[in-house]
């Protein structure tokens, strides 16, 4: 069973003995072709700002000892650039997100963890992105969660990421939390619309009434 972890931070770090000398690592993943949505969704406006610049913006770098994000058009390497993001394409698209995830990890030094963030969450806070950081149990698989319902991002433990880099062509991340779910813990949130990730044209517009 996952265990629920709330954000009362100072308080959990107190009693659990977290330790902040854990080396993080962070792989976005923006190497979808947004098959659903019509066109290259990451890099559309939403309100005067592109969806993946959203993310960017939240994202905690200094919290990181690597990150990377991983596409397929240089356009959005030019732009995480800009956030002192270095990036990886994606060369075989054919191979789906585990592909991504490979190439991803490949990008890591020597962490005790590692974050993995679509990049089509726009509500996404940098807050929140800290607080799962500054929560996290070692050892333990960290996901975001609203009510008890899974979403992204996700942390996982480094002795993982060899298990990630192997995933087949139609695995993902939660084919891994599903094999280890007796250390998934889940950090819960208010807002549900953090977890929204934009898909279609309707989510985009949804989004925008949102704001």
């Amino acid at each position: 069973m996952s265990q629920k972890i709330f954000v009362n931070v100072k308080l959990l770090m107190y009693n659990i003995g977290m330790s902040n000398d854990l080396k993080f690592g962070c792989i976005l993943l923006a190497a979808g072709e947004g098959k659903r949505f019509g066109g290259n969704k990451l890099l559309t406006k939403l309100n005067g700002v592109p969806i993946l610049e959203h993310i960017l913006k939240a994202l905690p770098t200094s919290k990181f000892a690597d990150c990377a994000i991983v596409a397929a058009d240089s356009k959005i390497f030019k732009l995480a650039g800009k956030y002192g993001i270095g990036g990886v394409i994606n060369d075989k698209p054919e191979l789906k997100l585990a592909h991504s995830i490979r190439v991803g990890i490949e990008q890591m030094g020597d962490i005790d963890a590692c974050m993995f963030l679509v990049c089509d969450q726009p509500n996404l806070t940098r807050v929140t992105l800290i607080d799962m950081v500054d929560s996290y149990v070692s050892g333990s698989i960290l996901s975001l969660s609203f009510h008890g319902k899974r979403g992204n991002p996700v942390i996982f433990p480094a002795f993982l990421l060899e298990e990630l880099s192997n995933l087949s062509i139609n695995e993902n991340g939660v084919c891994v939390i599903n094999r280890h779910s007796e250390i998934l813990k889940l950090y819960d949130i208010a807002d549900e619309k953090q977890l929204v990730d934009i898909d279609t044209k309707h989510d985009f517009r949804d989004c925008q009434t949102d704001k």
